[in-house]
């Protein structure tokens, strides 16, 4: 989103989503002279895509838009439309900012006679998320619904940071 709102050298999303304070902090870091400004169209800037150190713009180019494990267990941030296999995915979005995957999931687990398994294209072991505040649904531990583990405690809203092993399901938050 930095790169992309660079590209563009205006927009709203990223500012939202603590972006002001990363650009800040690059501006006071890089190059001092740049500066932010309000427009009708959201925010722009003088410090733009070159101002970057080619450093950084390399670990953001090469980030992966999910993980899978050698044991068939996906992360993910957001989620992915289980419809279709993830591979086939053509809408990247999807994985930042889904939360039909999880709804869908806690949705199959409070069901009564919930006999056959949670429907996905891609046969997951388990899948691993976050973006969806479990705080959301009153409660400040990792969620499983079916074979989907919500990790986000709500951190980024005032909650807890969670860290999980995958294998024992202990959790450790601060």
């Amino acid at each position: 989103m930095l790169l992309r709102f660079n590209k563009n050298s205006r927009g709203n999303i990223l500012f939202n989503q603590g972006g002001k304070q990363t650009l800040q902090s690059y501006i006071r870091n890089c190059d001092p002279d740049k500066e932010i400004s309000i427009k009708l169209s959201g925010y722009a800037t003088d410090f733009d895509y070159d101002n970057y150190p080619i450093t950084h713009i390399n670990f953001f180019a090469n980030q992966k838009n999910y993980y899978l494990d050698q044991e068939n267990n996906f992360f993910v941030h957001g989620g992915f439309d289980r419809h279709k296999l993830v591979e086939e995915e053509s809408d990247l979005e999807v994985f930042y900012w889904d939360r039909d995957l999880f709804l869908a999931a806690k949705s199959y687990a409070g069901m009564k006679n919930n006999s056959y398994p949670f429907k996905m294209k891609n046969n997951f072991k388990e899948v691993f998320i976050g973006h969806t505040p479990t705080t959301y649904f009153e409660e400040t531990k990792p969620i499983n619904a079916a074979n989907i583990w919500n990790l986000d405690t709500g951190c980024g809203k005032g909650g807890l940071l969670t860290i999980m092993n995958i294998e024992t399901k202990e959790y450790v938050q601060v």
